[in-house]
């Protein structure tokens, strides 16, 4: 690999680590015994920013050759006896042990989906690895409990029912050409929950975005918010309009295993709050705690969503 400094400053400093992977062009070459070989180029751009809890990751890849799986790997060296994927609306924790499957038919796959991140702990230390739209990872069986994300896999195009379909001779399956992949590396305290890998998971794929504007007159402080849900265990989801078209619906969820009890704060002065299914019909109404604030309480695992009637009408 070549290593190279190509920032270094106050803010913050970016290493790049080029790779030459040399493959076997297709599948029919990897048979032969001299195949045709290709390079992959891999370049793997690290940036550790000022005051972040964080190592970013830019990975750039050039695929000229087809059927095989890209994958980076990070050794944890952690005595884990668990690993956790975080998915639509939950954390799913995973034993890292395997069974003998020495003699089973059918031997199990320990690939696993992930959404935002990944979270190897052994209780008292962890790493997550966090993506951007990356969605497979496996911890391997090995000392160092090596957590391993999927950035592609390229494949031949067949189609076996009744008779044989072949597509291989289109390529979109392969992963050529270029690609990139972004993703982090965020070593914690405790487990995922106490460690609040899921806060820094979604400050990672929603950074702030900073605007330049002109003077403007309207009548908001220079400082506010327009929602908070609190504690930040209870994971905020979505914010949209009802169908009725008179109210806001704001979805949130709890991932965690405990029973968590909390409160929702707006900006805006709030008439009225009821608990609604996800097809957003009426359950119950919720009492008030003053004119912006009203409780919540989520049980493990569960989804919460709530119909808002705000005191003013909010374009």
């Amino acid at each position: 690999a070549k290593i190279k400094i190509i920032q270094n400053g106050t803010v913050n400093a970016k290493v790049k680590i080029s790779h030459k992977i040399k493959l076997s062009l297709n599948l029919s070459e990897r048979k032969k015994k001299n195949p045709k070989l290709d390079a992959v180029d891999v370049d793997l751009f690290i940036t550790l920013n000022k005051n972040s809890k964080r190592v970013d990751l830019k990975i750039e890849v050039d695929n000229n050759a087809e059927s095989h799986r890209l994958r980076i790997m990070f050794p944890t060296n952690l005595d884990a006896k668990y690993h956790c994927g975080e998915g639509q609306f939950d954390v799913v924790k995973r034993s890292a042990e395997r069974p003998d499957t020495k003699n089973w038919i059918e031997q199990p796959m320990y690939d696993f989906p992930l959404h935002h991140f990944a979270d190897v702990s052994d209780e008292k230390n962890g790493l997550a690895v966090l993506v951007d739209g990356l969605k497979e990872y496996e911890l391997l069986n090995d000392k160092k409990k090596t957590l391993a994300v999927t950035l592609f896999r390229g494949f031949e195009y067949i189609i076996a029912p009744s008779s044989k379909q072949d597509y291989t001779h289109l390529k979109g399956s392969q992963c050529l050409g270029k690609s990139n992949y972004n993703l982090s590396l965020y070593p914690h305290n405790d487990d995922w929950q106490n460690g609040e890998v899921y806060k820094e998971a979604l400050n990672f794929n929603n950074p702030l975005s900073l605007v330049q504007t002109g003077k403007a007159n309207g009548k908001l402080p220079s400082e506010m918010s327009f929602m908070k849900v609190t504690p930040d265990v209870l994971v905020f989801s979505a914010l949209k309009k009802s169908a009725d078209e008179n109210s806001f619906i704001l979805r949130i969820y709890n991932p965690t295993e405990k029973n968590i009890k909390g409160k929702v704060e707006t900006f805006n002065k709030i008439n009225k709050v009821e608990q609604v299914t996800l097809e957003e019909l009426y359950v119950k109404d919720i009492d008030l705690i003053n004119d912006n604030i009203f409780p919540v309480s989520l049980d493990k695992k569960k989804i919460g969503t709530y119909k808002i009637e705000f005191g003013i009408k909010i374009c």
